[in-house]
Formats: C-alpha cells, sequence, structure tokens
C-alpha cells in the first residue's frame, strides 16, 4: 500500500538522501568510466579482455530470478535486501587490495583478475536482491506519481554524479603520477559511501507484499508467470536488443577518449567534463521526462530516449584536434533523452506487470537486460581489437572504434521499429514528439509550476493558467484540474478556459462534471469552454442544461451548440428559438442556428427580428440570418461603420456584378439594370424609402434569373435561388427598415447565390 502525506515526503527525503550518496560507489565501482579506464591504464586489460569482464558483470544478471525464490519466501523485502546489499557494496574493497598490490609491485593481470571476480561478485549478489528494492519503491510510492518520483530521484542521483565524477576525473589528473594509491583511496571512500547508502535505507517502511493466488509459496510457476504474458515477454527482447546494440560501443568510449594511441589521447578531466555535462542535462531533463511519462506514457518516451547512440555519430568527426568541440555536443545531446530511456524501461516493466507478482516481472526485466547486455561488451570488444589492426592497416578509419559507433547506431535505428511495435494503448510517439518539440513547452512547464505549488497569490495562478495553451498542457491536466476547486473564482474560471484549450478527453471530463454540477459556480464558463474542445461528448450535456433556470448558462449553451458540428441539437434550438419566453435567449438560439447554416431556421429568425424592440438584438439576429443567406460572418463588419458607406459599397459591388454579366452574356436586359434599375434603387435609398429599394432588389433578381435561367443546370445554384426569392418575398406587406435594405443587398452581392452567373 502506497504512503502519502508527511510519510511519503520523509521517504522521498530518505531515498533522494541514500542514493546520492551512492551514486559516488556507482560511478568508480559500477563497470562504467572510470572502472573502465582503471582497468585498462591500470590494469593492462585490452579492449577484448575488457569487453569479457563487462560481459560477465552483465551476465550475472540471470541470478536477478534468483529472487523470486528468495522474496518468496520472505514476508518482507527489506532485511534481505538489506544484508546482501551491504556484503555486495563491502566486495568492492577488491578493487582497493588490486590497486595496492600492484602499487607495491605485483602482478597486474593478477590484480586484473581480483578486479573481474570481485567485481562479478559482488554485482551477482547485488542481482540476488535488487528486484526487491524497485517492487519495494513502486509500493511505496502512489502510481500516479511514480514516474515523476523516480525522475526526480534520477535527477537528484545525477547531481551527484557530476560532482564526484568530476572530482574524481580532477584529482586522477593532477596525481597521475600516484595514480594507483589515488584508486586505492577512491575505492575505499566509495566502499563507506555505498554501505551507508544502504544503512539509509532502515528508515524506510517496509510492507508485506500483497497475497498472491494460491498458497504463497515458492513455485516454477512463479518464476515463468511473466513469461506468459507476451506483451511483458515482447518487451523484454525488445529491451535487450536495445541494450544489446549500444553496449556494443559504450563500455570502451572512455578508454578510447584517454587512450594515446587509438584514441583521441584527452586527459581524463575530460571525462569528468562530459560526464558533467551529461549528467547536469540528464539532471534538468528527469524530471520532464517523468511528468511526461506520468501523464502521456512510457513507450513514446522510451522511443525518444533510445535514439541516443545516433548522437555518436559525431564520434567520427572528433580526432586529437577538435576532440574539446564533439565530446561536448556529444555529452549535451545525449544528456536530453538518456532519462527518458533508462528510467522509461522500469516504467514500461511497472506498467506491465502483475502487482501480486511485481518481483518476478523486475527480476525478468533485470536478466534480460544483463544476458543482452553481455552479448554487446563481448561482441564490441572483439571487433574494437580487430578494427583498431584493421584501421592501422588500411587507414579507412582513424580509429577503430568508430566501426563500433555504425554498428550501434545501426542496431539503435532497427531497435525504434521493434519499440514501435510493443503494445501499449498510450499516447503516439509522434504526439509526444509535437509536444516536447513545442516552443511553448517552456512555458508551459514555468507556468505548471506556479499552477501546482502557488498557495498564496491567486493572481499568480490565474496568469500562469492564462499562459497555457494546446497540447503542452497535457503535462499539467491534473494540477489544472484541481484548480477548478480552488478558493478564488477567477482562478476557477481560467482553469476552465484552460481546460478548453487543451481539449482532452480528460479535460472534456472535468468540464462536464462543472457543467452538471448545479452547486458550481463556473458552469457557463464550463459550456463555452466544452464548445471550444469540439468535442460531441458535451453535446448531450449541453442540451441538458438548456433546460435549466438560469438564463445565461441557457444562453450560453446555445452559444456552445452553435460551435459545435452536430445536427443533434438543431431540434432543441429551434425548440428554443419558438418557444422561450426570454427574448434573450431566442436570440442566442438564432445566433447558434445560423453558425450552424440551418436553413429551416431562417423564418424564425426573420419574423423575431422583425417583431424585436430591441435594437441590439436587431442586429444580431439580421447578422444571423446574413451567416445562412451569404457568407458567415461577412455582414458583421458592414454594420460596424456607417451603414451609408456599406449602402454604398453594396451597390458598387451590384454594378460590377451586372458589368460582369454583360460581358459574358450581352442582353440588353442586363444594360437596363445598370443603367436604370440601380440608380433608381440609389435615389429611393437616399429618399429613405427602403420598401422600394427591396421591391427594385427583388425585381432585379428576378430579371438576372430569367435572363440567364438556360445557362444553368446545377440544382444546387437553383435551390439556392428560390432560397433567394423567398427570402426577398418575406418582405411582401412587411415595412423594411436601414437594417433590411442592406441584409437585402449583402444576400444578393455577397451571398451564395448569383455565384454561378
Amino acid at each position: 500500500m502506497a504512503v502519502k502525506g508527511e510519510e511519503l515526503k520523509r521517504v522521498t527525503k530518505l531515498s533522494y538522501s541514500a542514493g546520492f550518496l551512492g551514486v559516488f560507489w556507482f560511478i568508480v565501482a559500477n563497470p562504467q568510466q572510470i572502472w573502465s579506464i582503471f582497468l585498462t591504464k591500470q590494469m593492462g586489460a585490452t579492449s577484448s579482455q575488457l569487453g569479457v569482464i563487462v560481459g560477465l558483470t552483465q551476465i550475472v544478471a540471470v541470478l536477478h530470478l534468483s529472487s523470486i525464490f528468495f522474496y518468496s519466501q520472505l514476508r518482507k523485502i527489506k532485511p534481505f535486501w538489506l544484508i546482501t546489499s551491504i556484503i555486495h557494496r563491502a566486495l568492492s574493497l577488491g578493487m582497493v587490495f588490486a590497486a595496492l598490490y600492484v602499487y607495491r609491485g605485483g602482478d597486474r593481470h593478477t590484480a586484473l583478475i581480483i578486479v573481474a571476480v570481485s567485481t562479478v561478485l559482488s554485482l551477482a549478489l547485488a542481482n540476488t536482491s535488487s528486484a526487491g528494492w524497485f517492487t519495494w519503491m513502486s509500493r511505496l510510492v502512489p502510481p500516479g506519481s511514480r514516474s515523476t518520483f523516480f525522475g526526480r530521484r534520477s535527477a537528484i542521483n545525477q547531481m551527484s554524479n557530476v560532482a564526484f565524477f568530476f572530482t574524481t576525473s580532477w584529482i586522477l589528473d593532477i596525481f597521475s603520477d600516484r595514480a594507483l594509491l589515488v584508486y586505492c583511496i577512491i575505492y575505499f571512500v566509495a566502499t563507506l559511501f555505498g554501505i551507508s547508502d544502504i544503512l539509509l535505507h532502515i528508515g524506510i517502511p517496509d510492507q508485506t507484499p500483497p497475497k498472491r493466488k494460491g498458497n504463497g509459496t515458492f513455485s516454477p510457476s512463479l518464476i515463468a508467470a511473466p513469461l506468459k504474458n507476451r506483451r511483458f515477454l515482447y518487451f523484454c527482447f525488445v529491451l535487450g536488443f536495445s541494450i544489446m546494440g549500444f553496449s556494443i560501443t559504450n563500455p570502451f568510449l572512455a578508454p578510447w577518449m584517454v587512450d594515446d594511441v587509438y584514441g583521441l589521447g584527452a586527459p581524463n578531466l575530460w571525462i569528468g567534463i562530459t560526464v558533467v555535462i551529461s549528467q547536469t542535462t540528464w539532471v534538468l531533463t528527469a524530471s520532464f521526462w517523468g511528468k511526461v511519462m506520468d501523464r502521456l506514457g512510457k513507450k513514446g518516451v522510451v522511443m525518444i530516449g533510445s535514439v541516443f547512440p545516433v548522437f555518436w555519430l559525431f564520434y567520427l568527426l572528433a580526432n586529437g584536434q577538435n576532440y574539446y568541440i564533439f565530446l561536448p555536443l556529444v555529452a549535451f545531446l545525449t544528456g536530453l533523452v538518456t532519462s527518458a530511456f533508462f528510467d522509461g524501461l522500469l516504467q514500461i516493466t511497472y506498467s506491465l506487470s502483475d502487482e501480486e507478482n511485481q518481483t518476478a516481472y523486475m527480476a525478468w526485466h533485470w536478466a534480460f537486460f544483463g544476458v543482452f547486455g553481455a552479448i554487446g561488451p563481448f561482441v564490441g570488444g572483439a571487433v574494437l581489437d580487430w578494427a583498431n589492426g584493421a584501421a592501422a592497416r588500411v587507414g579507412l578509419f582513424t580509429y577503430g572504434i568508430h566501426i563500433n559507433v555504425v554498428i550501434s547506431v545501426a542496431l539503435t535505428l532497427f531497435g525504434l521499429f521493434l519499440y514501435s511495435l510493443v503494445d501499449l494503448k498510450e499516447t503516439p510517439v509522434r504526439k509526444i514528439i509535437r509536444i516536447v518539440m513545442n516552443p511553448n513547452i517552456f512555458r508551459t512547464m514555468n507556468s505548471l509550476a506556479v499552477v501546482e505549488k502557488e498557495k498564496k497569490v491567486p493572481g499568480k495562478v490565474e496568469n500562469s493558467l492564462r499562459r497555457i495553451s494546446g497540447t503542452t498542457g497535457l503535462l499539467g491536466e491534473p494540477e489544472i484540474i484541481n484548480r477548478l476547486h480552488d478558493p478564488e473564482r477567477e482562478v476557477r474560471e481560467e482553469a476552465a478556459r484552460t481546460l478548453g484549450r487543451i481539449g482532452s478527453e480528460q479535460a472534456v471530463d472535468a468540464l462536464i462534471g462543472e457543467l452538471t454540477d448545479t452547486d458550481s459556480t463556473i458552469r457557463a464558463v464550463a459550456a463555452r469552454s466544452l464548445s471550444k474542445t469540439g468535442n460531441r461528448r458535451a453535446i448531450p450535456f449541453l442540451i441538458g442544461a438548456l433546460a435549466d433556470t438560469s438564463e445565461e448558462l441557457q444562453e450560453v449553451c446555445a452559444e456552445a451548440l452553435g460551435d459545435m458540428d452536430e445536427g443533434e441539437s438543431v431540434e432543441k434550438l429551434l425548440d428554443m428559438v419558438k418557444s422561450s419566453e426570454s427574448e434573450k435567449i431566442k436570440v442566442s438560439g438564432a445566433v447558434a442556428l445560423s453558425k450552424k447554416g440551418r436553413r429551416e431556421a431562417a423564418e424564425d429568425i426573420f419574423v423575431l427580428m422583425k417583431q424585436s424592440g430591441n435594437r441590439v438584438f436587431r442586429k444580431q439576429l439580421a447578422i444571423a440570418l446574413a451567416n445562412i443567406l451569404g457568407k458567415p460572418g461577412g455582414f458583421y463588419a458592414y454594420l460596424q461603420g456607417d451603414w451609408d458607406e456599406s449602402f454604398n459599397k453594396f451597390y458598387e459591388e451590384g454594378e460590377k456584378l451586372i458589368s460582369r454579366l454583360i460581358r459574358k452574356n450581352s442582353p440588353v436586359l442586363l444594360k437596363h439594370l445598370r443603367k436604370e434599375l440601380l440608380p433608381s434603387l440609389k435615389a429611393s435609398y437616399g429618399k429613405r424609402e427602403y420598401n422600394r429599394v427591396v421591391r427594385g432588389l427583388k425585381q432585379m433578381v428576378l430579371e438576372i434569373s430569367y435572363a440567364l435561367y438556360q445557362k444553368t443546370e446545377k440544382e444546387l445554384e437553383e435551390k439556392n435561388l428560390r432560397m433567394l426569392f423567398w427570402f426577398l418575398n418575406l418582405y411582401d406587406g412587411v415595412e423594411p427598415s436601414h437594417l433590411d435594405v442592406l441584409l437585402c443587398f449583402y444576400a444578393i452581392v455577397y451571398g451564395q447565390y448569383l455565384d454561378f452567373m
């Protein structure tokens, strides 16, 4: 059962502190850069020997499977893990002895064997219990924040990595003439730090694992259970393949960088510099990738992270004179995504595993990781020794490791394809790439930090919410949804608007919840935001709210329905226009119908416009009619300035229309319209005889259509023309106004009825 509140904070602090100390052990005693350089430069290991030793440290990962047996017999994870881990860390004293042995004149080959044996035994012992640690931590941390927890822990570990690694590489350069003695001290201190890491876990509570089906004792089926999960099994093969691909090159990069014969000849300090750059970048991005995994899914993030070996292609351009350019460049680029890969692999395993048998899943995860990871160094070491010789003979490559890099990149690209076939119902990787590559991502992350933590200044939260938009907002949905219940109304409203801009399924659910909650004070804002999402699931709830007693909510829901493409709402809006007791609501319904282009509503809108005594409502209804009769949104502009200027503009366009028709058809009748009818319309308008103008416009349309009737055979155009006649006929017996004249002229000149002419 996960811990919460203050207990979770205490566990987090202890875990982060332990990880910070333990990193020093990992960077020097684990098969990484300093360990590899120690074996090659101080113990005299060849690339092939290094590859074999690294392979052996990886292949003992099969012992992860033994943890299934041990933990099936134990009620608690913590005691067994503490004992085995302390011994595992203490075995690094073997490297202290090996360095001291060579320093005092001992045989380097014998020392190399001591280092190999102590490292392999240490990791073998760790592998018998480490799967339990991941199960232990995953049970303590709530699932919804698990990726973020491990991401932040990873970031803190990398901060420690930066500090310790740089200091260690710097010390090794300063005291290079006494390097073996320095290694003695480094490994002794690392052992103390590594044991301290384990001891700090004493303060973290253990938990009884959930009861498994059956009798709860060990059985072969317990080990085999994860292998029956096809999705997990396929993922493990893909995981192993990608680990094998990059491990063909990775163990040999650090020795190559400092090698004077077959490498760049860089000082040890440059290893530290590259680690500082890559790990600092890791620190800055780890929490981000953790949040992306929690909110969007693990698979896409892992696919993005898996491409980091591709950046090694820059090493093909590096040499002893320009390494100071390419080493930092590659370190920075790989640091951007490696957290996404390594942290994401674990999170996929968590998501594919059964809660009751999680240790077995973790054991198989690390077993595949190690076994496939062992193949890479075996192959990579042999290839590198051969490639260095071939490069020297043929001169094709400056450095033999270039061949390793090319192989790793080729396998990485194929592995990317394999990852795409992992069956996880999550956000597609293309969408994740669009989100993380969006320039607004930095602004969104800064804003989300305020939304998540700010408690005292509501204005800050409101402004931060306002800066969040589009798909990048998906990363902060839970925090934004929480703000729907903020004490400040302005914050609640802005949170609803932000969810409308995001438009995800989760955002729609939250907004529907606010719309249907009669106690909510932001129902109208929620309705308007739902229309911004365009999600059809909102339509029944918006229709239902049309019957609410609040006129404001009815009006907003009508507007929202008008913005959404759905015929289901038309009947309700028509009913609103015909039967509502509120003129304001009728107008809202009419405007909504006009946005949908529903011509069956035109007569009701016309009647409502002629009956209304409200000047503002009449303008709104005229615009609604114009949206149906002409081009949507076009009429609005002509009512914002001087109406006489608008009439003159319509008149000029009418002359152009007639002239265009004369050039096409040259009938005498059309010339009559331009020379006699149009001028008479202008004269009548000047005298404010609007009924004469409307009748004249109707005559103009009749005469034009009669002259050109034989020119068209398109049913839609004839239907449009009939609609225009019907609208002009509505003015028979009805006194037109200045507004009506503009509306009729607009329908003829800018509508869709005479375009075919």
